[in-house]
């Protein structure tokens, strides 16, 4: 996995639905502390800098699991956009808060309470900076 490389403008979201989820208690301490450490090690890009191979906020994305070959595809979005029958999936969660700012083709580990799942980022199908969607 190469190092996390996150659009200023996901960052400042980010940044403000972490402060809106903590004033009404609607983000557990471990997602914020992932969330804030992810992005104080991130490499900060101007959104028309990033590379067309990684996912950004309103990315879609087909992931595979590995350890039951199961592929997915989902788009990682900021709370207030969550919905699970649409494939949207919040930031918040710990899958999505993982994938952001991987490359396409990164493995991630992720702790579970039945042990670590392996995914892979397969393909990203749409990332809104490389067709200069931008997110202002």
């Amino acid at each position: 996995m190469d190092k996390t490389i996150i659009t200023r403008i996901d960052v400042l979201k980010i940044v403000s639905c972490i402060q809106k989820a903590r004033s009404t208690n609607s983000i557990n301490n471990s997602e914020m502390a992932n969330l804030i450490k992810k992005i104080q090690h991130a490499e900060i890009v101007e959104p028309i800098n990033i590379p067309d191979d990684i996912v950004t906020m309103n990315s879609i994305v087909e992931l595979k699991f590995m350890d039951s070959e199961k592929y997915v595809i989902c788009q990682i979005v900021y709370p207030d956009q969550e919905n699970h029958r649409k494939n949207r999936y919040s930031i918040f969660s710990p899958l999505f808060s993982a994938i952001l700012g991987q490359k396409m083709s990164d493995e991630i580990e992720l702790e579970e309470p039945s042990g670590v799942t392996k995914i892979r980022i397969e393909k990203i199908l749409y990332q809104p900076e490389s067709i200069a969607d931008f997110p202002f």
